[in-house]
């Protein structure tokens, strides 16, 4: 039973059983305000239960269509240090293989899992030496299929291969040209350039794979293309450079020679908004998809700053989060969430089933 445990745990969201509760209290209702409208007009019995039956009728139609439709999270992992176990995750990206790549924050390491959760490698340890790590947050996957981790409390970003070697390193403490204060986020473009949220100098580096700063976005402030504490990036199917900018409560979009296109949100709770958000990505087809983390929750937004669809809430059941961080796209188009302060990783289908 305990090697169970250790598992993964995939349950099914959508359970026939609360569909059909749900039902239950529906046809009551329907049947009362019928009884109710029928004694108020004479003659519309028959024609009442007649109209009871179809409304019960579509209602169950539409409930169980989305109960078979609306998909399922896999659960990934649960808190302890052992393969597949997590201490408060951060970052994750998906390899050219399909697997999910998560960056164990608390344990110093980097954990290659599969999508049924079983550890398919890992790597690193606490320190500051070549392919060590100390709290790494952010991590994309190059051309190359390399993992680029940002090694956070190390001021530093490494290159590494998938058996955990070293392939070449960047940065150093700093607030200088190529030097960093804790970078949280990265992201490949294009060219192969590797962009970093170089969070507390409140700004977003554009490296080169030998270390060379090429551009730099932003400053302190609140600002059109200022930030306060950039946590993630991501790369928009225009080149654009996304960004969460956590402590602003919003999400930029930036050109490479550093001018805002559009932004996103405002502190709240409501539809759009956003409380410290750390997570971005882009979906296949052009969403931002927006780890709210102060809000537990997950939001899909249009360009234009719409929000199109959300998923969770407060908890740890199933498809709820605590602290949602670091999202990504598989190919398939599953929205991958890092689920921090609850240990694990969900795998969600549908958005439509949390909207």
């Amino acid at each position: 039973m305990q090697a169970r445990c250790l598992d993964v745990h995939i349950r099914q969201v959508c359970g026939r059983r609360s569909v059909e509760s749900r039902l239950e209290e529906l046809e009551k209702k329907v049947d009362k305000l019928i009884d109710r409208v029928s004694a108020l007009v004479p003659g519309l019995g028959e024609v009442g239960r007649e109209i009871s039956e179809e409304i019960k009728a579509e209602a169950r139609a539409l409930e169980i269509s989305k109960a078979d439709t609306a998909g399922w999270a896999q659960v990934i992992g649960m808190q302890g240090s052992g393969d597949g176990q997590f201490k408060y995750p951060h970052g994750v990206a998906i390899d050219q293989e399909g697997h999910i790549i998560v960056l164990d924050t608390n344990n110093h390491r980097v954990q290659v899992m599969s999508h049924d959760g079983k550890m398919v490698s890992k790597f690193g340890s606490l320190g500051s030496a070549d392919g060590q790590f100390n709290n790494p947050r952010g991590v994309a996957i190059d051309q190359e299929g390399h993992i680029i981790v940002a090694d956070t409390r190390n001021n530093r970003v490494q290159v590494m291969s998938h058996d955990g070697k070293m392939i070449s390193k960047l940065g150093s403490g700093g607030s200088r040209d190529g030097q960093f204060n804790n970078p949280h986020g990265v992201a490949i473009d294009q060219e192969g350039h590797i962009i970093v949220a170089d969070t507390y100098n409140h700004r977003v580096q554009v490296m080169s794979r030998d270390g060379k700063m090429i551009s730099k976005l932003g400053s302190q402030g609140s600002g059109d293309g200022q930030f306060k504490c950039p946590q993630g990036v991501a790369i928009d199917h225009e080149g654009h450079i996304v960004v969460a900018d956590t402590h602003n409560h919003r999400v930029q979009v930036m050109s490479r020679d550093g001018k805002m296109i559009s932004k996103l949100g405002s502190e709240g709770s409501g539809d759009g908004q956003f409380k410290c958000p750390q997570g971005v990505a882009i979906d296949h087809e052009g969403h931002i998809i927006v780890a709210d983390t102060g809000n537990n929750r997950v939001q899909v937004m249009s360009r234009n700053g719409t929000m199109v669809s959300k998923l969770g809430s407060e908890g740890s059941g199933d498809g709820q989060f605590s602290g949602p961080v670091g999202v990504a796209i598989d190919q398939e188009g599953h929205i991958i969430v890092v689920d921090h302060y609850n240990n694990r990783v969900q795998v969600i289908r549908m958005p439509q089933l949390f909207a």
